[in-house]
């Protein structure tokens, strides 16, 4: 994947405030995805399908806690568009 197209994922995934929203919560601590989809009136698929969007822009990392998916924030690509902001 280019550079270019890495942008393109993470503002993508900045674009919704649902996913802004996702990030905020992470912000605190990495949350199970039950617990992401707790904080939103919308079926749980569709909070997954917002998950995979972040997950895909490189925003969160997903991991393993038993049966659970965990997720948590992930900065780096965040600091890059901090980066490409400053000049």
């Amino acid at each position: 994947m280019t550079t270019h197209e890495s942008d393109e994922k993470v503002f993508g995934a900045l674009a919704s405030p649902i996913r802004r929203h996702i990030l905020d919560q992470l912000l605190e601590k990495p949350l199970v995805a039950a617990d992401v989809a707790a904080h939103f009136d919308m079926a749980r698929p569709s909070v997954f399908e917002h998950l995979k969007v972040l997950r895909e822009g490189g925003l969160v990392s997903e991991g393993k806690q038993v049966r659970f998916r965990t997720y948590s924030i992930n900065a780096e690509p965040l600091r890059e568009v901090q980066d490409w902001l400053q000049p």
